[in-house]
């Protein structure tokens, strides 16, 4: 598991990996990690939330810019064709935020939930997240991790 992890911030503090925001997330240690089985499965979508919502409302209370919670970097070594992991991921989410709904947890009103909106945005323990998702077979090399994940970064920190 901790290699896991290790793996994960080789790969963003490479001189070549372009994400700033996510370099300077790590270089100030405000990764939150969390591992999971699959991105197939539903069996960890109860921790990821409570931990997605747990984030929210942190920052909710401290505003810190340039945090990020990988929710998930998955144990399986599961690779999956772009098409293959795109739809798992969108099913992660419809997962998750159908959790989030029933514990009660409103929509982030400055973002909508229709995704064909141009302000629409995920919406988890009431704030709005960008989600981005890695993987083996990504097409763009800055997503080309070694496991899939996830990674959730706070909307309110782009705007």
């Amino acid at each position: 598991m901790d290699q896991l992890i290790t793996d994960f911030e080789q790969f963003i503090g490479q001189p070549s990996y372009p994400c700033l925001g996510a370099k300077s997330a790590w270089g100030k240690r405000q990764i939150k990690y969390i591992i999971a089985r699959d991105i197939q499965s539903a069996w960890d979508d109860l921790p990821i939330i409570e931990a997605l919502a747990n984030f929210a409302d942190a920052y909710t209370e401290t505003r810190t810019m340039f945090q990020s919670l990988v929710a998930v970097i998955f144990e399986s070594k599961a690779v999956l064709t772009e098409e293959e992991f795109e739809h798992a991921l969108w099913d992660r989410l419809q997962s998750l935020h159908d959790k989030d709904e029933f514990h009660g947890f409103t929509y982030d009103e400055a973002v909508t939930a229709e995704p064909s909106h141009p302000e629409f945005s995920l919406s988890f323990g009431g704030q709005a997240f960008f989600a981005v998702g890695l993987h083996p077979g990504a097409s763009r090399k800055a997503r080309r991790f070694s496991r899939n994940a996830v990674v959730f970064n706070l909307h309110d920190q782009f705007e």
